[in-house]
């Protein structure tokens, strides 16, 4: 369900840039879609019922969602205001240049890799895990970063925002899936070190 919540404002954001030109009527009030502005208004308004959500249901929010909140209100807010879409296109670069340079300011000022104050405390991460860990993160976030920019100055403004959709997914899930395979072989050790203890 928290997944879900995560991917929420983006699943609509596509949806609402589909229905461009067409004609929404519920009774008397009629609304016609306004592709990437539409699409915009409903980002911002599914981010904050994210938010919302989440301190409801969970009660709390993570920092990093706030961020992303806070982006998506002044950069979509800037788009529809001057009915520019640049700067909802440069919102994913922005956010992603900036979590890169957070991965390795992190690393830099705290000895580590941001992923040592996320998982359990007597897990035992090598230095040399935490390096591929933090470069790893870095080329992540740059890569898709500059994709983002890429795309959207290469192709349509159709094609940018399938491409955001759909990229979205696929570089979670290969980001997901890398650090896993970095972290794998810890958790394992951590979880076999439990495992005698308790025999």
């Amino acid at each position: 369900m928290k997944q879900f919540l995560e991917f929420l404002p983006l699943i609509l954001f596509f949806a609402v840039f589909q229905l461009d030109g067409k004609t929404l009527e519920l009774g008397r009030l009629s609304y016609q879609v306004d592709g990437i502005y539409s699409a915009t208004w409903a980002l911002i308004a599914a981010t904050a019922l994210q938010v919302v959500l989440l301190k409801t249901v969970w009660g709390s929010v993570e920092r990093r969602l706030l961020w992303v909140s806070g982006l998506v209100v002044v950069f979509g807010g800037a788009t529809i205001l001057l009915r520019d879409p640049l700067f909802i296109i440069w919102k994913p670069t922005i956010l992603n240049f900036g979590l890169c340079l957070a991965c390795v300011g992190w690393h830099w000022y705290r000895g580590h890799s941001f992923f040592a104050d996320l998982v359990p405390g007597n897990l035992a991460i090598p230095a040399s895990t935490h390096k591929w860990l933090t470069g790893l993160s870095a080329f992540h976030f740059s890569l898709v970063g500059t994709l983002n920019i890429i795309v959207a100055y290469t192709y349509s403004l159709d094609t940018w925002v399938s491409y955001k959709f759909y990229s979205a997914f696929a570089f979670t899930v290969l980001w997901a899936v890398i650090i896993t395979v970095l972290l794998y072989p810890h958790l394992r050790d951590l979880e076999a070190g439990e495992t005698g203890e308790k025999q």
